[in-house]
């Protein structure tokens, strides 16, 4: 017959027992803490990689400007016999470019009812964007003088080409106003010869320009009156000279970076009436 073997069960004593719980709950702790180190260093690890990632972006901004302020700077804007000639710094003049520049701002923006409605055809516009869009002059104007290519642009550029966009949003929207109300001169002739440089500035190759414009307007006011005589267009705005965003409509690389525009409206601001 078999031997059985009584098995014992193993007990420890209360003492012995309460070391065990300490050494567990010491062990835990342990983990845990190693557990929350581990975190925190990750966290930190998380951190560098994005400051070093911004660190590395605001280099490259840097360098970026940098390069194109230096390219710029070898450069400047002289007309000759039309021709715009690279000169020195110490060479730079833009002065002699206050009349080109009042005469494309007021190439684009004098407009009568007929210009910007091709010739009656449509009087209303739900939008600005209807009215930007089937308005030939303002898109050669915002694509050529107003847009910029971000690639070959400083921050500083970037950001005051957002200040130009906000400006031209409140002229279409003056425009398209106009138009609705009936309130835009029928017929505007515009007097380039005649116009006046109020204040012309410059630095290095940015300008900042305020000038007046002659225009005979002739119009049938809201009472079906013809209402005519020589009024006045006001233009502020300031820009820039930037060869490498040249090309065949603007070759002076103009860009503004701010615009103001006070214009005419039918029984409004005609400052000599016909007699």
């Amino acid at each position: 017959m078999a031997k059985q073997v009584e098995k014992k069960k193993f007990v420890k004593n209360p003492a012995d027992r309460e070391a065990f719980k300490n050494k567990v709950k010491k062990n835990i702790q342990f983990f845990i803490s190693r557990r929350y180190d581990f975190v925190l260093l990750i966290m930190a690890i998380g951190y560098y990689n994005i400051s070093s990632s911004l660190d590395d972006t605001t280099n490259l901004l840097k360098q970026k400007d940098k390069q194109i302020a230096s390219m710029a700077s070898l450069t400047t804007y002289i007309t000759d016999s039309g021709v715009i000639k690279q000169y020195e710094k110490e060479h730079f003049d833009v002065h002699a470019e206050k009349f080109n520049v009042a005469q494309v701002l007021s190439r684009y923006l004098v407009k009568s009812a007929f210009n910007l409605t091709g010739g009656y055809k449509k009087t209303f516009f739900e939008n600005e964007e209807k009215l930007f869009k089937e308005t030939p002059d303002f898109i050669e104007f915002y694509t050529n003088y107003i847009d910029i290519n971000p690639k070959l642009s400083t921050e500083k550029n970037i950001a005051d080409s957002e200040k130009a966009k906000n400006d031209w949003k409140q002229i279409l929207r003056w425009f398209r106003a106009a138009v609705n109300e009936n309130d835009l001169p029928h017929v505007m002739d515009k007097k380039e010869s005649d116009i006046k440089i109020e204040r012309w500035e410059t630095d290095d190759n940015q300008f900042s320009i305020y000038f007046s414009i002659p225009a005979y307007a002739k119009s049938l006011n809201k009472n079906n009156v013809e209402d005519e005589g020589l009024s006045t267009v006001y233009i502020r705005a300031t820009g820039y000279y930037d060869l490498l965003q040249k090309n065949t409509i603007n070759s002076y690389g103009m860009k503004i970076t701010s615009l103001e525009l006070t214009h005419p409206k039918i029984n409004h601001q005609l400052i000599l009436k016909k007699d």
